[in-house]
């Protein structure tokens, strides 16, 4: 079985990098862009002649050096484009750029080294969340090769599946997954994964029947306990989520992640909306601390009366929200303090002038606070 190291790249500072961001000579820059466009148009014997001519303007310029690679593959010269990769590996071989490592990666993987290969492309995917240089397609290409010659590999089958998430591409990241659970039917990762697609899928059921198995095999599995609590509350079965949350909080005290959820599945649970998750024109009561009271304020209306407005702000673990009173609703908040808790209930989000999202009171609005955290029924 194939060793999936994980890999660590120095730094030289002295290191010139040819990377697009560089300052690098226009004219070599043309060459290259010039010989890729021969290449588009399968004019490969015009695109070698014009890499040569780069490379003999600059010995370290990798990039080259990659793309003539590629032509003599093209051309059916193997062993010079073998050449030209080893050089690539050389050049590449103190840089942490991200397109030096995926060239580097490139190389790697066309010199058949494909241990050293799959490290570059996981570091490459891990910094470029769009896979804007194609590093996911060369890791699956590669995975699949491995499982190709090792079809019991579980290992090279998970990392399949998780290529094919990365690439939005679940039902074949699903068939990676179960083929990894044939082999290894005792994998608490695999059926986590598993759980993940399927819950991406919009599958709650079998997912959660997949976070059940991870935890069989793993009782300590924080984050299989966290992902049940998710299911959970998306649900609406609130106290079983946050059963699962606390345990994975007591697994890791500090997974700030599930105690986040916690929170804010406790505030469902309670009746109340957190205030991340609202929007515009619903209806809802909110609990939490003032961290700010503006004064109470007249203003004369363009009828000839007057009236009066006063706000504050409110916030929980999710955010915070401007609250809004006018004329009579003002006398609401007689005695709030700063840091008092505070529950609005039957109130509206509305948007101010700026678009931006605040809570609007009416008739219906009752507003309870305290000084002690007393009030959260």
């Amino acid at each position: 079985m194939m060793n999936f190291m994980s890999v660590r790249f120095s730094l030289d500072p002295a290191f010139r990098d040819s990377d697009p961001s560089s300052d690098n000579d226009s004219y070599k820059r043309s060459m290259l862009n010039h010989g890729i466009a021969l290449m588009k148009l399968e004019r490969y014997e015009g695109a070698l002649e014009v890499f040569n001519k780069a490379i003999e303007l600059d010995r370290q310029f990798s990039e080259a050096w990659c793309k003539k690679g590629d032509v003599l593959i093209k051309l059916g010269r193997n062993d010079e484009a073998l050449e030209c990769f080893e050089k690539v590996v050389n050049l590449e071989y103190f840089s942490q750029s991200m397109h030096s490592i995926n060239r580097r990666g490139t190389a790697l993987m066309m010199l058949g080294k494909i241990d050293e290969a799959l490290p570059c492309f996981i570091e490459v995917t891990r910094r470029d969340p769009k896979d804007s240089l194609g590093a996911l397609k060369k890791l699956i290409k590669l995975y699949k090769k491995i499982v190709e010659f090792e079809p019991e590999n579980v290992n090279a089958w998970n990392y399949l599946g998780f290529a094919f998430f990365k690439k939005l591409e679940f039902k074949e990241s699903l068939n990676s997954y179960n083929k990894s659970l044939e082999i290894d039917p005792n994998s608490s990762i695999c059926w986590f994964n598993k759980g993940f697609v399927l819950a991406k899928l919009g599958n709650n059921d079998d997912a959660l029947q997949c976070y059940e198995e991870a935890i069989k095999l793993n009782s300590q599995y924080s984050k299989a306990w966290y992902n049940k609590g998710v299911i959970h509350a998306k649900l609406k079965a609130y106290d079983t989520a946050i059963l699962a949350f606390d345990k994975a909080i007591e697994i890791d005290p500090h997974y700030d992640k599930a105690k986040y959820a916690r929170n804010r599945t406790s505030l469902y649970m309670k009746g109340f909306t957190p205030i991340k998750d609202l929007e515009y024109g619903i209806q809802c009561s909110i609990l939490g601390y003032i961290i700010s009271l503006g004064e109470e304020r007249d203003f004369l209306r363009s009828n000839g009366t007057f009236g009066k407005v006063a706000d504050f702000y409110i916030s929980d673990d999710t955010g915070k929200i401007r609250v809004v009173l006018w004329d009579d609703q003002v006398s609401l908040i007689d005695g709030l303090d700063l840091g008092y808790q505070v529950r609005v209930k039957d109130c509206i989000v509305r948007k101010d002038w700026n678009e931006n999202l605040e809570l609007g009171c009416n008739y219906r609005t009752k507003i309870a606070f305290s000084a002690q955290d007393s009030i959260d029924k």
